[in-house]
């Protein structure tokens, strides 16, 4: 057996100790510096007042898994018969590709592309004006609107894409305020696309033109992808700030009432210091992306909300209500306020202490 030499033991401690320095280089690049500073803001109001506070390290609930939230749907078929006595409108190369190997295979976003694509073509050769096709083609394309909610439930909420949007991977992580502003982008663009689409299969004019754009359809899905998990950051990050502001309220409302913040005019050490904590800290460094961050939320309760399923015409059928309860924390639902209500409430009734504060103690919050 050969020997290490000191020198090959330098050398293997010196790219550990590399290693190291590396991945803790990248760790405090990757976590959200906005949470420090929360952290920082927190500490700093105990250790003025002399308490003891927690961290705050909120658990995130993960989104349901695929097998939970997929839908089995009956298969459409037609007899052979009638797929072959079919030759206008391009239906059975439509048909067949879904048939092939290539078709057998589809991703979501491709099979969702061609769902939509389909049933416009039906839609067409329904309604051409020479020769359109029989009532067989009629039946399949009722059969498939009907199935029409549950496609797209499957192939969106259920699927592989909205995992990956509320993927919980790196939810401490930073994230710009533009990644958010992209994802809404590209769930707008999907969306407005599918609405497009359904006016196309509802009209009964051969007038009606197809809008779908592919380009934009495959380039939203690609933003989707490419900004894995960046709406739960966006989440914990909120989650963090409600738990931060309701503590931070309790502590100075409970020595607000005791008495010791202001016991008698004059000066006084502990609201000078507070009085900057206040300014430097919250008004200049977290209020301003606190009202980033909730606008965002706001708007994409807004977009979320119109990609849920209108159960009325779901039948029997019903949401997962895993789903249902994970949904109800972090979004806005008709039944209850959501996260973004909640850390909005926690914000105002902190800012109603410091109102409070400075009032009874007179000094100025600004």
């Amino acid at each position: 057996m050969s020997k290490i030499t000191s020198s090959t033991l330098k050398w293997l401690l010196l790219s550990g100790l590399l290693v190291i320095a590396i991945s803790l280089i990248l760790f405090l690049q990757s976590t959200n510096p906005y949470i420090d500073r929360l952290s920082d803001y927190q500490q700093r109001i105990a250790r003025v007042l002399e308490a003891e506070v927690e961290s705050v390290s909120p658990s995130i609930v993960p989104y349901p898994e695929r097998r939970d939230l997929v839908i089995s749907l009956p298969s459409i078929s037609m007899d052979w018969s009638d797929f072959f006595r079919i030759s206008q409108c391009d239906l059975q190369q439509w048909v067949a590709h879904r048939n092939s190997q290539l078709g057998k295979v589809m991703e979501p976003a491709t099979q969702l592309a061609y769902e939509i694509q389909l049933m416009e073509q039906i839609a067409r050769c329904l309604n051409h004006a020479e020769a359109p096709v029989g009532g067989e083609w009629k039946t399949l394309f009722e059969k498939k609107q009907q199935q029409w909610p549950f496609v797209k439930w499957n192939l969106t909420w259920a699927d592989e894409y909205w995992q990956k949007l509320f993927s919980t991977s790196g939810y401490q992580q930073s994230f710009e305020t533009d990644e958010i502003l992209h994802l809404l982008q590209a769930l707008r663009s999907i969306r407005l696309q599918i609405e497009q689409a359904n006016a196309f299969h509802l009209a009964s004019s051969l007038a009606a033109s197809s809008s779908f754009q592919n380009d934009l359809w495959y380039q939203a899905f690609q933003d989707l992808e490419s900004h894995q998990g960046v709406l739960m950051r966006l989440v914990y990050e909120l989650l963090v700030m409600e738990g931060v502001l309701n503590q931070s309220t309790e502590l100075l409302q409970q020595h607000l009432d005791s008495g010791d913040l202001c016991p008698k005019p004059g000066k006084n050490r502990k609201l000078e210091i507070l009085s900057n904590v206040l300014n430097k800290k919250y008004l200049q460094r977290i209020q301003p992306r606190q009202a980033k961050m909730t606008e965002l939320m706001r708007q994409l309760e807004v977009e979320l909300a119109a990609w849920l399923p209108d159960q009325k015409h779901w039948g029997d059928t019903r949401l997962n209500d895993e789903f249902l309860q994970w949904y109800a924390l972090y979004w806005k639902t008709h039944e209850q306020n959501g996260l973004r209500e909640r850390v909005v409430e926690s914000i105002r009734q902190h800012v109603t202490v410091w109102t409070k504060i400075a009032s009874q103690c007179e000094f100025r919050m600004i």
